[in-house]
C-alpha cells in the first residue's frame, strides 16, 4: 500500500465516520423537535377545550398551536412550553391579576417555577413580570447566566438585574433547560376564543 493510498483510506474512514455522528445529532434534534411541535399542539388543543368546551376539536378551523401576533394586554395568560432539557414537554402557565404580576424561576421549591434536579440552575435564578402590557424577564444573578434568542438569532446572555421584554416564540434557557415563549392574546371581533 502506497502513502497515498493509505492517506485516502484514512480520509475515507474519518468520512464516514463523521457521516454517522452527523446522522446522529440530526436523528436528536428531530426527536427533539417532534417533542416539542408535540408539546405546541397539545397546548392548542387544550386551551381551545378550555374556552369552549362544546365545541369539538374537529369542528374548528383554526388550527392547534397557532401563535396569536396580537399586543399583550392586561390579562394575557403567559406560558413558558419546554423544549429541551428534563422538562422537556412541560408547560409553566403564568395569569397576572391583582395580587401577583413577578414570579421566581429557580432551582429550589421557594420558587413559584422550580427547576429542581437541574444543578445548572441557581437556587434563585429569574423572574419573570408583567408590568406596562409587557412580559419581562431578568436574570436575578444567577451562576450561569440566562440565555434569550427569538429562534432567528443565536442566543445572547441576559445581563444581570436587566429586564429584557419577552416576545412570542422567543426561547429562553435556563442551565440545561430550555423553554419556547407562548402567549394567548387575541381575541376576534366575533369570538373571545384565545389560541396558543
Amino acid at each position: 500500500m502506497t502513502v497515498e493510498e493509505y492517506l485516502r483510506a484514512q480520509c475515507d474512514r474519518r468520512v464516514e465516520q463523521l457521516k454517522r455522528h452527523m446522522e446522529t445529532q440530526i436523528d436528536s434534534f428531530e426527536g427533539e423537535a417532534k417533542k416539542a411541535r408535540k408539546a405546541l399542539c397539545d397546548i392548542g388543543a387544550s386551551a381551545a377545550a378550555i374556552d369552549n368546551p362544546t365545541e369539538s376539536a374537529a369542528g374548528s378551523s383554526d388550527s392547534a398551536g397557532e401563535a396569536c401576533q396580537s399586543k399583550t394586554a392586561a390579562g394575557d395568560t403567559f406560558a413558558l412550553v419546554a423544549i429541551k432539557g428534563q422538562f422537556a414537554g412541560k408547560v409553566f402557565k403564568f395569569v397576572p391579576n391583582a395580587v401577583q404580576t413577578t414570579w421566581t424561576i429557580g432551582r429550589t421549591d421557594e420558587n413559584d417555577i422550580s427547576l429542581s434536579g437541574d444543578d445548572e440552575v441557581s437556587s434563585r435564578h429569574a423572574q419573570i413580570a408583567f408590568s406596562a402590557k409587557q412580559w419581562k424577564l431578568m436574570d436575578l444573578g444567577s451562576t450561569n447566566g440566562t440565555f434569550a434568542s427569538t429562534g432567528l438569532s443565536a442566543a445572547a446572555k441576559l445581563k444581570k438585574k436587566k429586564n429584557h421584554v419577552l416576545k412570542i416564540d422567543n426561547l429562553i434557557t435556563f442551565g440545561s433547560c430550555t423553554f419556547k415563549v407562548r402567549v394567548r392574546a387575541c381575541e376576534r371581533a366575533e369570538s373571545s376564543r384565545g389560541r396558543w
